[in-house]
This record gives structure tokens, C-alpha cells and sequence, in this order.
């Protein structure tokens, strides 16, 4: 009887045993699988990611005013997509192609035989930028022009451009033509982040803080020759250097403030043309400022306690402010129209320097004469995967 009991305890034993290795194995199936899953849809979010991650880098290279792009095909362009390689993304191919006949930007994101696409559509813009800023005392683009300060204001003998040809100001600010431009905003290209905040003191000198801001400055010639009674076309190059500045200023594009001293006009003056790279650029008053072409990327901010004048000169910005408290004088402009008029520039040499600005600004036509450009611009609300 005990031998019976025994043999009925070790069957017993065996069962349970059984029972849960079944159960230990089906545990540990459940598991792996589980984390199988997860890896896989962690691969999977990588590669998504990467695959969107595409798409903004080509509205980055469009908005640099590249018409095309394609990753697969292009070295250089395939270097762009370095940034997103990692364990679970082998490569990310970009490029354009048409999709029942809507044009589309694809990006694919991929590794071994595994990948993730989105797309979007996106359409040709053609932008004219047909104003010619060197008309112009005061120059702003989508943010507009205000006028608060407590002195008088006279631009009667210069004007005034804004995208909507309207100026917000107190009764009487304001003295003269208000003109509507086709400038809908500053963005400087291949340049490093905007300063929060950069002053423009009566020392000449520029600021963050208290801090003295570096200016890459160099001296640019015109290179008129004078030839009675003609004057030889001109060409904006480097003093001491056969480069033309679109060349010198390729890469060169490092500090917050460059500064372009350009001589050698036909008037027989010399030019000053800044550019900063900020988001705030404060002028402070009171000063007078004359023969400068200045521009800046944000908001310009003429403040201060005493008054401002510019004189044969033009301020450009995404938006202008000018809350002084004494008056504001804004006399004449740089371009010379015409032999009677006053200038400091001709139409020949407003071209040349607006060859110097479509280095630094995307969507600048070379000479502002009305050339088209063609852009891409990506649809909103088209995304897809």
C-alpha cells in the first residue's frame, strides 16, 4: 500500500514539474515576444523619425534657394542626411518625384530590408523682388513700421516702404510718401543663430550687454576708373584682391556684425554697408548717420533719449520701431536718380551691391530689377506617410 502511494506522490511531483516548465516556457515566450515587439517598434519609430526628420531638412535646403534635391544621386547632397545615421537608420534618401501628377518630396528612411516613408507635396513659387531699396530712407518687410516718438518726424525728403504702404504712427509723425514693397521677410542664409540682442551705440561700436561685439569688417572698391568724360562700368571687389565680395563672403559668414566699407563710387563717396545678425538691433540716439546701408534680420529699434538723423542712407528690417524721445530726420536716400538728384550711389552700383546682398539673403534678386527667382515651397497640411 505504501509503495502504491509512493509511486502516486512521484507521479504527482512529475505532473507539477511538467506543468510548470510548460508554464515557465510559455512565460518566457510571451517574453521575448513582447520585447521582440517592442524593439521592433522602436526600429520602426527610428526610422520614422528620421524618415520626417528628412522632410525638414529639405525646407531647409529649399529655403537656401535650392530647387532641387536628391539624396540618392548628389554626393554633396547626401551629406546633408549624415545627421540623422544612426544604429537603427543605415541611410535616408530625399528627393523629388512626380505622384499621380502631383509633385511630391519623398523621404525614406531605411535599414537592412526594413523602411519608413513620408511625403509631402509641395509646388514651384516664383518670387520677384522688384523694390529697390536704395529708394528708400526706411525699409521693412512683413513686421512693418512704427512711430512713437516724442519729437518731430520729417522723411519729407526721402520716403518710406513698407510690405502693406502703410506706417503705424501718432497724428503728425510722419511726413511724406509711404511706398508698399513686395518684401515679405529678411532671412539671412549659411549664418550661425541670431544675437538675442545687439546695441548700435553713438561710439560706432556694437554690443551685447556690455560686451563689445566683434565686426568682420573689410574694405570693398568699386573699381571706377576715370575716363573723361566717361566712367568705366563698376565691380564690387576686395581692396587688395581680385575676388569679388559674392566670392570673398562665401564662407565667411561668422560674426554677428559685418561691416563693407565701399569706396570708389562715381559721387566720390565712400559707403558703409552693415549687416547684422540679430534679433533685436538697437540704434541708439542721438546720432546722425550718413552713407550707411543697414540691415538686419529682426526687429530694429531706434531708441534713446536724444534725436536721430539719417542722412543719405537706408535702414532695412523684418520690422521697425522707432520710440525716441526727442525728433527723427530722415533726409535724402543712397540711390542718385538722375543728375540733379541727391545720392551717393548709381543704378550701376545699387546692382553690385545687391549682388552682395544676395550672398547673405535668400531670395535676393541680383539688382532688384524686377528678375524672377524660382523657389520650392512645401504645402502645408500635405504631409503623409
Amino acid at each position: 500500500m505504501r509503495k502504491k502511494k509512493s509511486g502516486s506522490t512521484l507521479v504527482t511531483v512529475l505532473a507539477m514539474g511538467i506543468i510548470l516548465m510548460v508554464l515557465s516556457g510559455m512565460i518566457l515566450t510571451v517574453i521575448m515576444g513582447t520585447m521582440k515587439s517592442n524593439t521592433n517598434q522602436k526600429n520602426r519609430e527610428d526610422l520614422k523619425y528620421a524618415a520626417e526628420s528628412g522632410i525638414e531638412i529639405a525646407r531647409s535646403y529649399f529655403k537656401l534657394g535650392n530647387t532641387n534635391i536628391d539624396t540618392r544621386t548628389n554626393i554633396d547632397e547626401k551629406e546633408l542626411t549624415k545627421i540623422l545615421i544612426r544604429d537603427n537608420v543605415e541611410g535616408v534618401d530625399i528627393f523629388l518625384e512626380e505622384e499621380d501628377g502631383e509633385n511630391i518630396i519623398k523621404s525614406i528612411a531605411y535599414c537592412g530590408n526594413k523602411k519608413e516613408q513620408v511625403k509631402v507635396k509641395y509646388t514651384e513659387s516664383i518670387s520677384r523682388n522688384t523694390t529697390n531699396i536704395f529708394e528708400h530712407g526706411l525699409v521693412s518687410g512683413g513686421g512693418g513700421i512704427t512711430i512713437t516718438n516724442g519729437g518731430t518726424t520729417d522723411t519729407s525728403t526721402s520716403s518710406i516702404s513698407t510690405s502693406s504702404g502703410k506706417v503705424t504712427a501718432t497724428d503728425g509723425k510722419t511726413i511724406g510718401e509711404v511706398k508698399q514693397n513686395d518684401i515679405k521677410v529678411i532671412e539671412f542664409k549659411d549664418w550661425k543663430v541670431p544675437e538675442k540682442k545687439i546695441t548700435y551705440k553713438e561710439n560706432g561700436k556694437f554690443y551685447v550687454d556690455e560686451n563689445e561685439v566683434p565686426v568682420m569688417e573689410v574694405k570693398g572698391s568699386m573699381n571706377r576708373v576715370f575716363i573723361n568724360p566717361e566712367w568705366s562700368k563698376p565691380k564690387l571687389t576686395i581692396v587688395g584682391s581680385d575676388e569679388t565680395l559674392e566670392e570673398y563672403f562665401k564662407d565667411g559668414k561668422e560674426e554677428s556684425i559685418i561691416k563693407v566699407n565701399v569706396v570708389g563710387t562715381k559721387v566720390g563717396y565712400n559707403v558703409d554697408v552693415i549687416l547684422a545678425n540679430s534679433e533685436n538691433l538697437e540704434i541708439e540716439t542721438s546720432r546722425q548717420l550718413t552713407n550707411s546701408i543697414i540691415i538686419n534680420n529682426g526687429k530694429l529699434i531706434i531708441g534713446g533719449k536724444g534725436s536721430f538723423t539719417l542722412n543719405s542712407s537706408t535702414i532695412l528690417a523684418n520690422e521697425i520701431v522707432i520710440n525716441n524721445e526727442g525728433a527723427v530726420h530722415i533726409t535724402n536716400q543712397p540711390l542718385k536718380e538722375d543728375h540733379n538728384s541727391h545720392g551717393i550711389i548709381d543704378e550701376e552700383e545699387a546692382s553690385e551691391i545687391n549682388k552682395l546682398l544676395s550672398v547673405f539673403i535668400s531670395n535676393w534678386s541680383n539688382g532688384n530689377s524686377g528678375n524672377e527667382e524660382t523657389g520650392i515651397e512645401l504645402i502645408e497640411g500635405s504631409f503623409s506617410n
